[in-house]
């Protein structure tokens, strides 16, 4: 598990072919992929970022990306998380970071940025990785 996911798991920005609207509270569409994340449910994270995603997202990658995860951790029940780095700049964008511990010093960490849009908050980028400071260094997606 931990030799895969170091090399594994970057941001989803690609392609166009989301069909996802935006929403119009980005602290409460956090507050359920957080729960989504800390439960280990990848279907249910999928889901909630496909439903706000960016059209220029490339979903499929996401998918992947999360069946990974999903096969990686297959054997590991998530202990606990939390979220953690919460900004907002403006009413423009918004990050946050969650961390969900699989046990002693194994976390899985995920860092998310939403923008606002003329139509709501949009997932911009979404990066996924068990190397905090992968999360930590990841630059802002100033379009």
């Amino acid at each position: 598990m931990k030799s895969l996911f170091s090399i594994l798991l970057l941001g989803a920005l690609a392609a166009p072919q989301a069909l996802g609207a935006p929403t119009q509270d980005p602290d409460a569409w956090a507050k359920q992929f957080t729960a989504a994340a800390i439960a280990g449910n990848q279907q249910k994270i999928t889901a909630a970022a496909s439903s706000i995603a960016d059209p220029e997202m490339d979903l499929k990658r996401l998918k992947s990306v999360m069946n990974a995860v999903e096969a990686g951790y297959a054997h590991e029940k998530p202990h606990f998380g939390s979220t953690f780095g919460d900004v907002r700049i403006g009413d423009f964008l918004h990050r946050f970071r969650v961390a969900v511990n699989y046990g002693a010093s194994h976390y899985l960490f995920y860092n998310v940025d939403l923008v606002r849009t003329d139509g709501g908050w949009e997932l911009s980028h979404i990066l996924i990785s068990s190397n905090l400071n992968e999360i930590l260094n990841d630059p802002w997606p100033f379009k």
